[in-house]
């Protein structure tokens, strides 16, 4: 099943400049994301190639859909198609063997990678930093010979997810992830869009991915930016 935020995300992402640079966005806190507002064209995104890892792929809907996109002509130069690479991950296995099936399905198997991963703050241990490697790896070795040493989460330019917090269950182990990766890669941008499930889901999980970035960083100038995002003046 793909919910209800995969869909839109994937249109802020693809049609909303979701992906430019992240001084050119506007995300002020309890700024308000209206999907029905066309954005400012004039704003580009990255000029490097984008390296997006999914986390709660599902049926790898918004990879697949991401992938597809990003391969049109009329998107290589306003989007850097060319070099784009997406790893789309999901915790069970089933899943994982599924989304597999989809991507090859929809032939995007030279854009889109497979792999499953576990959330936790070691993101998926040194299996999964093989993989990361295997995906991402041979193109900046090509530009920085210093690669070797490169932690492969320092390869990523997104991390992405739809509908992937469910409230106790989740809270734990999606901020742990998150917040890893983020001290990993400051550099690195995180997009979840997600529905609000309880009255203080995402003010929960805000809450713990600033305690934890925070504590890595030793001190309390990590903030996460909500935005409320709208269609049509309908939440």
């Amino acid at each position: 099943k793909t919910w209800a935020a995969a869909p839109v995300l994937l249109e802020y992402l693809v049609l909303k400049d979701g992906l430019r640079n992240l001084d050119c966005k506007n995300i002020e806190a309890d700024s308000v994301l209206d999907m029905a507002v066309d954005p400012d064209r004039t704003i580009t995104t990255t000029s490097k190639p984008l390296h997006l890892l999914e986390l709660g792929g599902g049926t790898g809907f918004l990879s697949v859909g991401l992938s597809k996109a990003l391969q049109r002509s009329s998107l290589q130069s306003s989007m850097h198609g060319y070099g784009t690479k997406i790893m789309c991950t999901d915790m069970d296995r089933g899943t994982v063997k599924n989304m597999r099936h989809n991507v090859c399905d929809n032939k995007v198997t030279k854009t889109v990678a497979i792999e499953k991963l576990e959330w936790g703050k070691d993101v998926g241990g040194e299996k999964f930093s093989k993989a990361l490697e295997r995906e991402f790896k041979a193109k900046n070795a090509l530009r920085n010979p210093s690669v070797d040493d490169l932690d492969p989460i320092m390869m990523l330019t997104h991390v992405i997810g739809s509908d992937v917090h469910y409230g106790e269950t989740t809270l734990g182990p999606l901020s742990s992830v998150v917040s890893s990766i983020k001290l990993r890669n400051p550099d690195i941008q995180v997009i979840l869009m997600m529905k609000e499930r309880s009255p203080d889901a995402v003010a929960d999980l805000v809450g713990e991915i600033e305690r934890k970035v925070n504590e890595g960083l030793c001190n309390n100038n990590f903030t996460v930016h909500v935005r409320d995002v709208i269609q049509s003046g309908v939440p």
